[in-house]
């Protein structure tokens, strides 16, 4: 009899020892788990950002005919080929965009006729 007791014994220490075993694995999956759903989620938020930034870099580009047409000065062959040089880069797009419209001739001017300093990024 004593040894049916000591063997029940240690099958309930070795069985919790099991679950204790268990339970930590699951408590380590979970942490893995919570901290790869958490990467994933930044690396979402930028691209969500990087979307944002190409969507308004395209809404730039579509407004760029509608504002060389507005300035003085500019023919409209100029307006197409500053237009093909501006939007070849975002930098420039967002630059002429920022340009208060007094200034806007001359730089288009400088791009048009490559003056190294209105060309620089």
């Amino acid at each position: 009899m004593r040894d049916i007791t000591t063997s029940r014994k240690q099958q309930r220490k070795t069985s919790g020892e099991a679950s204790d075993g268990i339970e930590h694995n699951i408590s380590k999956m979970t942490n893995i788990l919570s901290d790869y759903v958490s990467s994933c989620g930044k690396q979402l938020s930028d691209i969500a950002q990087r979307v944002d930034y190409e969507q308004n870099a395209a809404e730039a580009k579509s407004q760029l005919n509608t504002k060389l047409a507005k300035i003085d000065g500019l023919t409209m062959d100029h307006q197409h080929r500053t237009d093909c040089k501006i939007t070849s880069d975002p930098i420039k797009v967002d630059l002429f965009m920022s340009l208060p419209e007094s200034e806007r001739l001359a730089w288009l001017l400088g791009v048009l006729w490559g003056n190294a300093s209105m060309m620089d990024n």
